[in-house]
């Protein structure tokens, strides 16, 4: 996940010298992305993991190799586009299926003990909470779990693009995309060999439809579109920061810096028996990444760009981990994947949408242009959360 895009890209340039193209594929892909990403989850939920991502994974395979052959073969930037899009669309998405398997392992809402009120046999609702309104399934142990995934999201996306980048300057440009190809059927394969953790298939699912309906959910997704943006623009604003100190080289270690961050508080938040609600500390977090970024602007060098940017990601982990656990409480047990997935949905769109106008603004007043974009993104997203807060605590409208 943390190559394909920039494994796309690279191929591109590579081979056309064109930037333009291969902005163009990533968008299209993002597009595609946020469209069927969902949607496989909802199948993974009725019909069991493995039957829908050993399929999906074959699909992604010959998509792949589609567009590996048009981008070597000259093939006009229509078909790049289309091919490259469809890549994209059909890479498995593991994360939230593997955050499933562990609300399935460690305690999440139970389906089959529901009664047709959405209480379970221990008298608490289908949201998790119990009769005084406290997170019944919200153990520890779940806690940890998820910043254990947050923790691996953050070496991935950091170790992915450094990668990518050695594997096209020093051995092919069409390596970085076919190990991205090889890495993920390895991982849809070793998962898929995993039953034991799989969560039970729901072939009757529900009636009631897509979990949009869900209103903690929506407020979820609104405040991960505002993540997305910021995040990206986080990316091309130190990207711009270093080549204005002239030292282009060291965007990719402060960006390390800013994953960093984030890892680190994950260890810590992972490791503590907290007392205050998931919500509560969704509000804490999202609002420590959204105010993190303020300062970036007003930095006088890299040195200080380096500490700045290492504080702003401590809030990450947290609120990612917070938003997956509030997720899977807000939906249905037997629609937790697809619950999940939409969050992840949500970031990349956040991420195509804040892209170009982060772009442009750093085009036109430079780095701190960037940042501050990514401020007014976190802001946004910090006024949905505080205006629609109660809405955390609410499954279906």
């Amino acid at each position: 996940m943390g190559m394909l895009s920039i494994a796309q890209v690279m191929l591109i340039v590579s081979v056309t010298g064109r930037y333009g193209t291969a902005g163009f594929v990533s968008a299209a892909g993002a597009v595609l992305f946020a469209i069927v990403t969902p949607r496989m989850a909802r199948l993974a939920d009725r019909h069991g993991q493995a039957r829908v991502l050993r399929p999906l994974g074959a699909v992604f395979a010959v998509t792949t190799a589609t567009f590996a052959g048009c981008a070597l073969g000259g093939a006009p930037d229509w078909a790049l586009i289309i091919t490259g899009a469809l890549s994209r669309a059909t890479m498995p998405t593991l994360g939230p299926m593997v955050r499933s398997r562990w609300s399935q392992l460690l305690g999440g809402n139970d389906a089959h003990g529901s009664d047709p009120h959405g209480n379970d046999a221990h008298g608490n609702d289908a949201h998790g909470n119990d009769a005084h309104g406290n997170d019944a399934h919200g153990n520890d142990a779940l806690d940890t779990a998820f910043s254990l995934e947050g923790i691996a999201d953050e070496v991935i996306f950091i170790a992915g693009p450094v990668l990518v980048v050695a594997l096209v300057t020093s051995v092919q440009p069409v390596s970085g995309l076919l190990v991205t190809l090889a890495l993920s059927l390895a991982g849809v394969v070793g998962l898929t060999r995993h039953r034991s953790s799989e969560p039970p298939a729901h072939s009757s699912a529900r009636a009631s439809g897509t979990v949009l309906r869900s209103r903690g959910l929506r407020v979820l997704i609104a405040i991960n579109v505002c993540l997305g943006a910021l995040f990206v623009a986080v990316d091309l604003a130190t990207i711009a920061f270093a080549q204005e100190h002239r030292a282009s080289a060291l965007a990719g270690p402060l960006l390390a810096l800013y994953g960093l961050g984030s890892a680190i508080a994950g260890v810590w938040y992972g490791s503590r028996h907290w007392r205050a609600s998931q919500a509560a500390r969704l509000r804490a977090a999202f609002a420590a990444t959204a105010l993190g970024v303020a300062p970036l602007s007003f930095m006088p060098d890299l040195a200080a760009l380096g500490a700045g940017i290492f504080v702003a990601g401590l809030g990450i982990s947290a609120t990612l981990v917070s938003s997956y656990s509030i997720a899977e409480r807000v939906v249905a047990a037997d629609q937790r994947t697809e619950g999940m997935s939409w969050l992840t949905t949500a970031a990349a769109t956040g991420t195509a949408i804040g892209a170009p106008l982060a772009g442009r603004l750093v085009d036109a007043h430079g780095a701190a242009a960037g940042y501050l974009f990514a401020l007014a993104a976190g802001l946004a997203g910090l006024a949905i959360l505080m205006c629609r807060f109660s809405d955390l605590s609410r499954g279906r409208a």
